[in-house]
């Protein structure tokens, strides 16, 4: 049980660090497009790839808990017998 909500912790610090890269991408798109800079357009695309990166990331981390939470319940719903 707790391994799992360590895992749903990580989720939320990850997803958070990767809201936080597609802001600073929004901005590095802003800054590119101003001063027509190829370097903060490169800069911008790195931090975009890392953002989905991490919400891959995320959705990785996040399965593993709730597949096994679910193949609990059906176990325990197939030990006690009430379905039967």
């Amino acid at each position: 049980m707790m391994r799992r909500v360590g895992r749903i912790r990580n989720a939320v610090v990850i997803i958070w660090i990767t809201v936080g890269l597609l802001v600073l991408s929004v901005a590095a798109i802003a800054v590119a497009v101003t001063a027509r800079s190829e370097a903060f357009a490169f800069t911008a695309l790195a931090l975009v790839m890392a953002g989905v990166a991490g919400v891959f990331a995320t959705i990785a981390t996040m399965i593993g808990p709730a597949t096994r939470s679910t193949n609990a319940l059906m176990v325990e719903t197939r030990r006690s017998g009430v379905l039967d």
